[in-house]
């Protein structure tokens, strides 16, 4: 009998087999060699799912999944993630989207200081940013670094965000606590609300300063670019996400006044991106409506912020009701030095 690898590797994809291709080939040149591979089709047209049957062939670490056959009843990423994870063997998981990359020694890496310390959920570090290839945009643009030593959970609430969807080598059994990705959350962020909960549900989280992955600039046809960006704030989308942080906060009782302004600071901008880009009243009232059922606004500032959203509409109500809300919001508190009395997430050497 096969013993299990190490890491299993998720990457969903649709319709983008020339950047897959690369994605591919860093994960099966890592130093790390036992691994797996698990690349979930979500229905692509374009050649994938024949290139992953030829390439799976002469190297067997490499396993597709069609998610079309498997999940008739749905797509979208975070089902391929799920239906990647509940396959996955490996000791430790690591999500992979289908244009980033993976420096060699990534997984090697990861995996060494995650065996050193049988308390840790996950070790993460830090992402370079790029546009066609590794270091095109500078070896000094990176995601992540400015906020090492800093509370984790602070930084994702202060839009600080500190890592990415591959950011974060997993302990296999992590995921019994933290639960699947969210399904129902289609339009992007489900990385940052699955990582908010996992820090809320207690996972311990170990961060290095080394640079070991590429992150992709937005492309027009990802879930970063702008406009993705722009639709996820007008239809309501970004208001669902912090709907559910902050409903996760409440229920584990991670909440404290920092963390609240955060949170009453990310609704108000939230519903004022959201009327900003054609959204309407009402899907930007959602997220204001149950910030204050919520104890995160006090009713007379979510009244007003209301009456400002409504009043959004006339030629002359825009750009003082853009002011007054801003206003209204104002300059959110800097996250904290991280500490165990606020998470237990720490720097690694």
């Amino acid at each position: 009998m096969t013993a299990p690898p190490l890491v299993s590797v998720v990457v969903p994809t649709r319709d983008r087999l020339p950047l897959l291709q690369a994605t591919v080939a860093s994960v099966l040149e890592q130093t790390l060699v036992d691994l797996e591979l698990l690349v979930v089709d979500d229905g692509s047209s374009d050649g994938t799912r024949a290139w992953l049957a030829d390439t799976s062939r002469r190297d067997p670490r490499l396993h597709w999944l069609d998610r079309p056959v498997l999940r008739p009843d749905g797509g979208g990423s975070q089902v391929c993630r799920n239906l990647g994870l509940q396959q996955a063997s490996g000791q430790a998981v690591l999500f992979l989207d289908s244009d980033d990359l993976l420096a060699p020694t990534c997984l090697e890496h990861r995996w060494r200081h995650l065996q050193a310390d049988p308390a840790l959920d996950g070790v993460g570090a830090v992402a370079c940013r790029f546009r066609d290839r590794p270091f095109d945009l500078g070896s000094d643009n990176l995601w992540g670094a400015d906020t090492l030593g800093l509370d984790p959970l602070d930084c994702f609430l202060a839009e600080q965000v500190p890592w990415q969807t591959a950011g974060v080598l997993w302990r296999r059994g992590a995921f019994c606590r933290i639960g699947n990705w969210d399904e129902a959350l289609v339009r992007g962020r489900q990385d940052y609300e699955l990582f908010v909960r996992a820090l809320c549900r207690g996972c311990r989280i170990g961060r290095t300063a080394e640079v070991d992955y590429h992150w992709r600039v937005p492309r027009d046809d990802c879930f970063s670019s702008a406009q993705a960006f722009q639709r996820r704030y007008a239809d309501g989308s970004h208001n669902a996400v912090l709907d559910r942080v902050a409903q996760e906060l409440v229920r584990q009782r991670r909440l404290d006044g920092v963390r609240r302004r955060l949170l009453a600071h990310g609704v108000l901008r939230g519903a004022l991106l959201c009327r900003h880009f054609g959204g309407s009243w009402r899907q930007a009232s959602r997220g204001v409506i149950s910030a204050c059922r919520l104890g995160l606004l006090r009713p007379p500032t979510a009244a007003l912020a209301l009456l400002l959203l409504l009043g959004w509409g006339s030629l002359a109500g825009r750009n003082p009701a853009m002011a007054a809300l801003a206003r209204l919001a104002g300059e959110a508190p800097e996250p904290r030095l991280c500490s165990d009395d606020l998470l237990p997430a720490w720097s690694l050497p």
